[in-house]
């Protein structure tokens, strides 16, 4: 999996990518900084709690990143092995 996702990544700079777009929207919000995350580190947290797709909570298999930039932990979970039934990322900045 990672190996699939280094290249699909590689020519992808979000911080800048969201810096430029905040130079040209104006915006000063400091609650859209950007981060990414490490898919190494991201699957460790992710095997600390395990989805479980069945059980009282009918989105006990959905994972959902508000504000997911360009979606590399939405890609991580999705390939993961882990068994979510959807993955979903929603986020603000269109250039994203």
């Amino acid at each position: 999996m990672l190996k699939l996702m280094k290249p699909l990544f590689s020519g992808i700079n979000g911080i800048h990518i969201a810096s430029e777009s905040h130079k040209q929207t104006g915006v000063k919000d400091k609650s859209l900084t950007y981060g990414e995350i490490q898919p190494q580190s991201f699957l460790l947290i992710l095997s600390s709690v395990i989805p479980k797709p069945e059980g009282p909570d009918a989105n006990a298999g959905v994972f959902v990143d508000l504000g997911c930039g360009t979606g590399l932990a939405v890609l991580c979970a999705a390939l993961s092995a882990f068994p979510f039934s959807k993955c979903w990322g929603i986020e603000i900045v269109p250039e994203l």
